[in-house]
């Protein structure tokens, strides 16, 4: 959980560009890049910003994770508890070459494959039934952070205080 306030790290900044009273850099400039490092910093480490949550699968092999989703990280398991393991698409398709007309199935997914280059979508086997309930881990973009008054503002930065530095930077 983030604890570095933003005006704090605004002040830091300003100091060091030796510029304290903001006539160079106003804060409203430097807040803007303040959120554009945090956006910078999630397309390098997705990790830096995970959701993990319940999503309820569609009755395919093919699922797309939700719109503020920027990719995959994991799939853990169904919400029934029993484990999902990644796969290689080429096992499955050299196994069970039909494997995504199969008719959908209740007993709950076994299988995820995740191709980087597809970052939204992946595909389940054995195909679930529609609203099956399953715990994914996705990268989201960081909340675009809005000060109307810096000097009374408490909102802290969104991502961890690790990066802090790079924030800075």
């Amino acid at each position: 959980m983030p604890l570095t306030k933003v005006v704090t790290l605004l002040d830091r900044v300003a100091s060091t560009l030796q510029d304290t009273t903001n006539v160079r850099w106003p804060k409203a400039e430097l807040l803007v890049y303040l959120n554009d490092a945090q956006r910078q910093i999630v397309l390098h480490r997705p990790d830096a910003n995970p959701v993990n949550t319940t999503f309820s699968c569609v009755a395919s092999s093919k699922q797309s994770l939700p719109p503020a989703a920027l990719r995959l990280l994991s799939i853990k398991r169904n919400v029934d508890g029993r484990s999902i393991t990644q796969m290689s698409q080429d096992v499955l398709d050299i196994q069970l070459p039909n494997w995504h007309q199969q008719a959908a199935t209740a007993n709950g997914v076994e299988h995820y494959i995740y191709d980087p280059l597809d970052p939204k979508t992946f595909y389940l086997y054995p195909v679930p039934v529609a609203a099956h309930p399953i715990e994914v881990v996705y990268s989201t973009a960081p909340t675009e952070i809005v000060v109307a008054n810096f000097a009374t503002d408490v909102q802290t930065i969104t991502l961890d205080d690790i990066y802090v530095n790079v924030i800075m930077d």
